[in-house]
């Protein structure tokens, strides 16, 4: 049997990332496999979308997972076993969604 946590969060709010980074630390209960599966697009063009929203992604699509894999990485070292599996999109291959594919590439 395989036990599956699902932690909603926001990764834009602060007090969420940090309650990920905490149950990622617990050593009593042992985060095995950490998803990093958050995403979203603008729906716009990348001229026609504020530049504070491009920094909104940048943060869900490249900052807080590094954050998130660095925390859970640390934990697991010491266990001697873990893994963490980063989810991308197709989206980051079309004309489309140029700044998404940046964002992911970062």
């Amino acid at each position: 049997m395989v036990d599956i946590e699902v932690i909603p969060a926001d990764l834009l709010v602060e007090q969420d990332v940090a309650r990920l980074a905490e149950r990622l630390q617990q050593v009593e209960q042992p985060v095995e496999i950490l998803v990093n599966n958050a995403g979203f697009g603008l729906g716009k063009s990348f001229d026609a979308a504020p530049v504070e929203h491009h920094l909104d992604q940048v943060d869900v699509l490249a900052r807080v997972p590094l954050q998130l894999m660095h925390t859970a990485i640390v934990a697991m070292l010491p266990r001697g076993r873990g893994r963490i599996i980063n989810v991308s999109s197709v989206a980051a291959f079309t004309p489309v969604a140029a700044a998404i594919a940046r964002t992911r590439d970062y």
